[in-house]
């Protein structure tokens, strides 16, 4: 067990070297500005109905779009415990976030300690709310009646996000040093409570654009593995997603066989062209699960079943989008 662990710590100690040398080889201001702006195109892919796992294909390329501007601003305060390479580069970093969307304005608060090299912790706080936009809802509720969601008046009702984050990195040339040895990996999971202000626990709600949301306990993890290289594509690789609530009981009793802890997987190659350091752009395909169910929506009572009517049988996988995004650091 001692050898085992002695070779752990040794790893970590070359790998914590080499990524505080190459930290500090550039005098950064604790002061940081940004701008990220998200585009993403949707192709309609239609529910197939299915007992069993299976791929929906797309029918048509273009289905919508979503669009978002988010300004960051980041202040970073160091906290080196000591000189030792492991705890020299510990520091704290404060960030402001505005987001906007053709339907929703959100500002966001947060705060990242990173208490040795390769590992971060960070909280954050985020408010919002909305507005219906070209037959987009940026904030809405489940009204059972109608099988639809109702639109809530901007400022009236909020969107809250409290959010606990942890996040590992790691870089292969920390170990093994070389412009062409950066195999990268990243693993981060958030815990997070949302909800929507005005709404009773397990009604189901709409936040931009995205609906079957209710007040509660949710997660979000990603795992990150990719090759970098100095070029101009700079980084080539795939992430898993997972996302969903930890439990069926935070919607109302009668969405049981909606299966409310449904967890959503996303499998997304990637690739970041970094063009100078002001400009990157990040693409990606978006191939995630969806809800399945075994038979196809009817009318009820003069009204077509939402999904929320419907029972759950398998997930279902589906080409959901190509994103870019473009980050603008000053």
């Amino acid at each position: 067990m001692k050898k085992v662990f002695l070779t752990v710590f040794i790893f970590a100690f070359i790998f914590c070297t080499g990524f505080s040398a190459q930290e500090n080889a550039e005098d950064k201001s604790p002061h940081s500005f940004g701008i990220v702006t998200d585009l993403t195109l949707r192709p309609l892919a239609p529910q197939k109905a299915s007992k069993e796992e299976h791929f929906s294909v797309p029918s048509e390329f273009y289905e919508g779009m979503e669009f978002r501007v988010t300004g960051q601003y980041a202040y970073t305060v160091p906290v080196p415990f000591n000189d030792n390479p492991l705890f020299g580069l510990n520091r704290v970093s404060f960030c402001g976030e505005l987001e906007l969307t053709p339907v929703t304005l959100a500002p966001r608060l947060s705060i990242t300690f990173c208490p040795i090299a390769f590992l971060e912790f960070s909280a954050s706080a985020k408010i919002g709310t909305g507005w219906d936009f070209i037959g987009n809802q940026g904030i809405a509720v489940y009204n059972d009646r109608s099988g639809k969601y109702d639109s809530l008046n901007t400022f009236e009702n909020w969107y809250y996000q409290f959010e606990f984050n942890t996040l590992f990195q790691f870089d292969l040339a920390a170990v093994l040093p070389g412009d062409w040895h950066h195999v990268v990996m990243q693993a981060n999971y958030d815990l997070i409570y949302s909800g929507l202000t005005g709404v009773a626990d397990g009604t189901p709600f709409d936040w931009q654009v995205t609906y079957e949301k209710v007040n509660g306990l949710n997660y979000y993890a990603n795992l990150f593995v990719g090759y970098q290289m100095p070029l101009v594509l700079q980084t080539v690789g795939i992430m898993t997603e997972w996302s969903g609530y930890y439990s069926n009981d935070v919607f109302d009793k009668k969405y049981e066989d909606f299966f409310g802890a449904f967890t959503f997987v996303s499998i997304n190659p990637a690739a970041i062209l970094k063009f100078d350091d002001h400009n990157s752009l990040t693409v990606a395909l978006y191939f995630p699960t969806r809800r399945g169910y075994d038979a196809e929506k009817r009318t009820i009572n003069g009204r077509k079943q939402s999904e929320l009517d419907m029972k759950y049988s398998a997930p279902e996988w589906y080409f959901q989008r190509i994103a870019f995004r473009w980050e603008y650091k000053f």
